[in-house]
């Protein structure tokens, strides 16, 4: 069995409550073959941006089907710590150590737009990204920069999946705490939906949360946009905010990075 030392579980108290980590982490990758259209994760190569230790818990625990799956996070300990006690049982499974600039996680880091190519090797692409609980810690400027990033990495057909704390009353992109920046970030749908499109996507399909103690937040399955094409789906008229207002809001807070 598999086990993971206590200070790599990062899970909040609201999604602690839904279970052990082996078992949440079942549930969310359940609903996102669902959204999938699938039935299990079965073939798939997966690129998990911001990985923690949940899914390796249920990949090695729980029998979850998939073909490879990578795991990228900006914690060194703990990635030297999956490389050397959770590879070695399961061939399926690597991991690398993510070097981007975070206002939350790490200041140290490459500042987001200088990251040209993520820290595998570049020939390396995927049927499916996913970001769990990324977005959330992320500004406008870093956020495009991921979704731009990924993009290289996903292979025709395939998708990008991310969670993101969407509220009606957030006109464009706010910090739920300004003195702490990245510690909850919160945007409207037209803001990321204008950024999915800026960076080289369009939206499959968004759904909202449950409630306020789901194990999930709003999420949006994406697949890469037709080449030439700036256009964002699901966009109603009038809920598109531009760019230029986007980055705005990010001076106001003086969070440029």
């Amino acid at each position: 069995m598999f086990v993971v030392p206590e200070k790599f579980v990062r899970n909040a108290p609201h999604i602690a409550k839904h279970g052990p980590p082996v078992e949440t982490g079942a549930w969310l990758l359940n609903y996102l073959a669902r959204r999938l259209g699938r039935a299990d994760l079965a073939g798939l190569d997966i690129l998990d941006f911001g990985c923690g230790t949940r899914f390796t818990d249920t990949i090695l625990n729980g029998n979850l089907p998939l073909n490879s799956y990578t795991g990228l996070d900006a914690w060194l300990e703990m990635i030297n710590f999956l490389n050397a006690e959770a590879v070695p049982l399961d061939p399926r499974l690597s991991y690398y150590k993510l070097n981007m600039r975070n206002n939350y996680y790490d200041k140290a880091g490459t500042p987001p737009r200088k990251v040209t190519e993520l820290p595998f090797p570049q020939d390396r692409t995927f049927d499916l990204a996913c970001l769990f609980s990324v977005i959330t810690h992320q500004n406008p400027t870093e956020a495009t920069s991921i979704f731009r990033l990924i993009r290289k990495y996903i292979r025709p057909g395939g998708h990008m999946f991310f969670s993101a704390d969407i509220l009606d009353d957030v006109p464009l992109y706010r910090e739920a705490d300004e003195n702490v920046p990245g510690c909850y970030s919160q945007y409207s749908y037209g803001a990321l939906v204008q950024l999915l499109a800026m960076t080289g996507w369009q939206v499959v399909s968004f759904e909202k949360r449950e409630n306020d103690s789901a194990l999930i937040l709003e999420s949006l399955l994406c697949a890469p946009a037709p080449i030439g094409d700036t256009s964002a789906s699901l966009g109603p008229p009038g809920c598109i905010s531009a760019l230029a207002d986007v980055m705005a809001a990010i001076t106001r807070l003086g969070q440029r990075v």
